[in-house]
């Protein structure tokens, strides 16, 4: 391998403003077996970083997608059970005799889905109202105690399940 030749300038000769200098002059057909591979190294690192921060990003947006829909599907599920239990409720208050089986529930047509009014039951002057509203994967259970003379909720519970 040639690297290159050392000169010594004299006094004065080429730098003036130098009493001795020394240049150091790069030969043109000089070969080095490391030329670019930093660079290289360096380019696939950044590389590899960045398409691992923009599948993660890509990542958490599907999975944010996937959330909001099952947020709102439960937000549909729980106004057709509440909707149900409003159904419910102006027949209870309106008919002294109304009841509801849980072997034969009553499905409610609302908004283009149905909900069910699973079971109405009578104590006293309490009513148990249970409702059940279901939009795609979400299911939402409602069991809700009234007054029968006021209609006035005295409870309002969401089950997991009855």
């Amino acid at each position: 391998m040639h690297y290159g030749h050392l000169i010594f300038l004299l006094p004065q000769t080429v730098l003036p403003s130098d009493q001795f200098g020394i240049i150091y002059v790069f030969s043109m057909n000089r070969h080095n077996s490391n030329n670019g591979f930093i660079a290289l190294i360096s380019i696939l690192i950044i590389s590899a970083v960045l398409l691992a921060t923009t599948l993660s990003l890509a990542q958490f947006g599907i999975a944010n997608r996937y959330f909001i829909l099952d947020l709102e599907l439960k937000t549909v599920s729980k106004k057709l059970a509440e909707g149900c239990v409003e159904m419910a409720r102006i027949q209870t208050y309106t008919d002294p005799s109304y009841t509801v089986l849980s072997t034969s529930p009553t499905l409610v047509p609302l908004a283009g889905k149905t909900c069910t009014i699973r079971l109405v039951s009578r104590s006293g002057n309490n009513a148990t109202i249970e409702t059940v509203g279901i939009s795609g994967s979400a299911v939402t259970n409602l069991r809700v105690t009234l007054d029968t003379r006021t209609g006035n909720y005295l409870s309002w519970t969401e089950l997991p399940s009855f």
